[in-house]
């Protein structure tokens, strides 16, 4: 019997993708430079360094024994909590594997073939993944001054856009879009073209500083579409919980496509409790905010530039190819995010506790 040929029955759209490049896992870490795995410290997933919302544990361990269960489709007890922790309508909401779950349902809805999607240059790369992956067309705006254009996104829209995507606060750069800067671009965007807000680092940014797109959507801007993730400040990460905001309508449609039990009954529940566990939001959110005040100072101190952040990571820039860095301080048993393309001298490093945060000073001083 001949051997199959695999690529020809690859859909297109698929066939020129890169795969996803996640930071470097412990483990492999551990391999490459030949140290024990515990020698390592992570700072280059943007981890909650807290770990686990201790509610979120307990409620692990006790509902554990129904892991055998299959979830409810839609989660209604989660979308109520989470109505209830956002002030958002439960009916607006879908819950997924992640944000990358939402986020993947949210364009397998919206996005055929030829569809555009407009996307920063400068951002999280997964957007431009799946729309290419649906045969979507992505075109790239270019940023300025390291901060999402929004008036360039807006030139370049024409009768075949779909979606235009903004993540703020803005992954990899830490940079926030502002109430009135936001309020503004969504008054001129067209009708017939959906925004997709990525919130995802929200919780970080500064008090007063931050607004939601899910306040446009109260409003009646049926245009606009949110993602959240229970990954970063409630320490759930590995459990993939995040959920998305948008119109009812849009939300049923989006069910539709979503696999139909994508959030365990453990991870649900789990879920529910750490949007409860206010103690430990506001314990993360304090370390999140010295650790940033720490790394900054001493990151000047050492003479480097990096951006103001309202995220739980800062972005460095090193003056030197950040690949190599990122090498050095592998040997140092410290990761961190190299290698992006538009930033070849800069890392990217995870906020972490304050041990963590010396060690990688400390480290990159000898690095250095």
């Amino acid at each position: 019997m001949p051997k199959l040929r695999v690529s020809p029955l690859v859909q297109p759209g698929v066939r020129g993708l890169e795969p996803y490049v996640p930071g470097t896992p412990i483990e492999e870490a551990a391999r490459t430079v030949g140290l024990p795995p515990e020698s390592f410290i992570k700072l280059a997933s943007n981890e909650n360094p807290l770990g686990m919302s201790p509610r979120a544990a307990e409620a692990v361990h006790r509902h554990l024994a129904r892991a055998y269960q299959y979830p409810e489709v839609d989660c209604p007890d989660l979308r109520r909590t989470i109505g209830r922790r956002t002030g958002v309508d439960p009916d607006s909401v879908v819950v997924g594997n992640g944000a990358d779950g939402v986020l993947y349902a949210f364009f397998m809805a919206l996005v055929g073939e030829g569809d555009e999607v407009i996307v920063p240059d400068l951002t999280f790369s997964l957007y431009a993944t799946v729309v290419r992956g649906m045969r979507g067309v992505v075109v790239t705006s270019p940023v300025r001054d390291l901060r999402i254009d929004l008036d360039d996104m807006l030139a370049r829209i024409t009768p075949r856009t779909r979606i235009l995507c903004v993540c703020n606060p803005n992954n990899p750069t830490g940079d926030l879009l502002c109430r009135d800067e936001l309020e503004a671009f969504l008054n001129r965007v067209p009708e017939g073209v959906m925004v997709a807000l990525d919130e995802v680092y929200c919780d970080f940014a500064e008090p007063g500083a931050f607004w939601s797109g899910a306040e446009a959507l109260a409003r009646g801007s049926s245009n606009v579409f949110v993602f959240r993730s229970c990954s970063k400040i409630y320490g759930l990460a590995g459990l993939r919980v995040g959920w998305g905001v948008g119109d009812p309508e849009l939300v049923g449609y989006i069910n539709r496509i979503r696999p139909p039990f994508d959030v365990s009954v453990v991870a649900a529940i789990a879920a529910e409790a750490a949007l409860d566990d206010t103690g430990f939001y506001a314990r993360t959110l304090e370390l999140t905010a010295a650790g940033k005040r720490y790394l900054s100072g001493e990151l000047e101190r050492l003479g480097f530039r990096s951006l103001r952040s309202h995220t739980n990571f800062v972005l460095v820039d090193v003056g030197r190819d950040s690949r190599e860095v990122y090498s050095a301080l592998l040997r140092e048993g410290v990761i961190i995010r190299a290698g992006y393309r538009l930033l070849p001298t800069y890392i990217r490093v995870t906020v972490g506790t304050p041990e963590q945060n010396e060690r990688f000073v400390h480290a990159l001083e000898r690095c250095l």
